[in-house]
């Protein structure tokens, strides 16, 4: 489970409501301004936690699978809304991709996009496109598309951005 919440605390209580299990661990970061807690959750039977690591823009974990002995990266990213914090997202990517081996599981909210045909009125820098090009290039990243889902929107807003 990779999840944004904009709950100040993650307790137990309020965790099994989300996961709707007891059998579960988690970690999470707290939220900061608009930005939102990160968290992510794991079958306590099922995975052990080996490692994490805690950036600006991102929560991972390490976890061994006990049924099969692979081990694989989960990643919760959370990037800048702003242009403030763009060349330090970039900088975090890449050094927690250096620190991943084997499988590695990204999702999040990157506040970027990676086609400049999605722009949607908002002015995205061709390099920041770049890099998350190069960032997914070098890390040998899929895609993985959201099945029947074409846009996302953001923030609740009254009148939501829509981007595809």
């Amino acid at each position: 489970m990779l999840q944004e919440t904009k709950k100040p605390v993650i307790d137990r209580k309020c965790f099994q409501t989300l996961s709707g299990s007891r059998n579960r661990d988690w970690i999470f970061t707290l939220a900061d301004g608009s930005a939102g807690a990160m968290l992510i959750g794991w079958k306590k039977n099922q995975f052990e936690l080996l490692f994490t690591e805690h950036g600006l823009f991102s929560l991972s974990v390490k976890l061994l699978d006990r049924s099969s002995g692979l081990t694989g990266w989960f990643s919760y990213i959370y990037g800048p809304s702003s242009n403030r914090g763009k060349n330090e997202i970039w900088t975090e990517l890449f050094d927690l991709g250096n620190l991943t081996e084997g499988a590695w599981c990204v999702g999040g909210k990157f506040n970027e996009i990676f086609y400049c045909e999605d722009r949607n009125g908002r002015r995205n820098s061709n390099v920041e496109i770049k890099k998350f090009h190069k960032w997914v290039a070098d890390f040998t990243l899929i895609d993985i598309s959201i099945k029947n889902q074409q846009y996302t929107c953001s923030n609740l807003r009254g009148k939501p951005l829509v981007a595809k």
